[in-house]
C-alpha cells in the first residue's frame, strides 16, 4: 500500500511538472511579425507569417517559422542577418512538420530584394526547402519548421531578442547618415513562393513584436493533473474509512 502511495504522488507531481514547464516556455516565447519588401506579387500574404523565438536551455535559442495560411504560398527560404556579416550562432539542429524539409546553404545567397531595405540586408546564414521546391516549403496552417542555435556570439537569450527588437540601436553611423558598424543587430528574412493565383514571389524581413493568440488551455496535461489528484484523494479517503 506504501508502494501505491508513493506511486499516485510521483506521478501527480510528475503532471504538476510538466504542466508547469510547458506554460513557463510559452511565456518566454517571443513572436515576431514581417513586412514584405519587395512588391512582385498582386496580393500580400505579410500577416500570416511568425517566426516564434524561445530560449530552449543549455544555451540555445529556436525560431519557429509558421504560415497561418489564407493566401496559398510556401516559405522556401529563411535568412539571417547578424551585424558581423558572419553566422550569428553556432550549427543549427534543424526540425520540421512532416512535409516540411529545409537544410543549410553554403556560401549563403543574399535575400531576394535585401537592398530594398535599410541599411541592405546582408545575409550571413540561409536555410532552403529541399528538392521538393514549394513542397519542402511551409505551405499550410499545419505545417512549421524549427531552427535551433547555440548562443554563438550573444551572451544570452535576452541578447537575442535585444538585437530583434532594436537593430538600429546596434548600428553606428558616420556624419552623413551612412552605416560604417551594424553591431550585433539581427534580423530575419523569408522568401516565399507561389504566392496566389499569379504564383508569384516576394521576401518579407521581420518586424515588430506579435501578440500572439490567446493561449488554449493544456486540457490533456490539466485533467491529467485533476484525475490524478482525485485519484489520490479517493485513495487516502478509503485508506481512512
Amino acid at each position: 500500500m506504501i508502494n501505491a502511495k508513493i506511486t499516485v504522488l510521483t506521478a501527480f507531481w510528475l503532471a504538476v511538472f510538466v504542466f508547469v514547464g510547458s506554460q513557463l516556455a510559452r511565456a518566454n516565447t517571443i513572436t515576431y511579425g514581417f513586412y514584405r519588401i519587395t512588391d512582385n506579387s498582386s496580393v500580400n500574404p505579410e500577416n500570416q507569417f511568425t517566426v516564434e523565438v524561445a530560449p530552449t536551455g543549455n544555451d540555445s535559442v529556436s525560431f519557429t517559422f509558421r504560415n497561418a495560411v489564407g493566401i496559398p504560398c510556401s516559405i522556401t527560404g529563411v535568412y539571417f542577418n547578424d551585424g558581423l556579416f558572419e553566422p550569428p550562432f553556432e550549427a543549427p539542429f534543424i526540425k520540421s512538420s512532416t512535409g516540411v524539409s529545409f537544410s543549410g546553404q553554403n556560401p549563403p545567397n543574399n535575400l531576394p530584394g535585401g537592398k530594398n531595405v535599410f541599411p541592405r540586408f546582408v545575409t550571413s546564414t540561409q536555410f532552403t526547402a529541399g528538392a521538393q521546391g514549394t513542397d519542402g516549403g511551409v505551405n499550410a496552417g499545419t505545417e512549421w519548421v524549427t531552427l535551433t542555435f547555440g548562443l554563438g556570439e550573444y551572451e544570452s537569450f535576452e541578447a537575442v531578442i535585444d538585437a530583434l527588437d532594436n537593430p538600429k540601436a546596434q548600428w553606428h553611423l558616420n556624419n552623413k547618415g551612412k552605416v560604417i558598424s551594424y553591431g550585433s543587430a539581427l534580423r530575419i528574412g523569408l522568401h516565399v513562393q507561389s504566392i496566389g493565383a499569379d504564383d508569384g514571389s516576394d521576401s518579407f524581413v521581420n518586424g515588430g513584436r506579435r501578440v500572439p493568440p490567446a493561449p488554449v488551455p493544456d486540457g490533456g496535461a490539466t485533467m491529467l493533473i485533476l484525475a490524478l489528484g482525485m485519484l489520490g484523494l479517493g485513495y487516502f479517503g478509503a485508506r481512512k474509512t
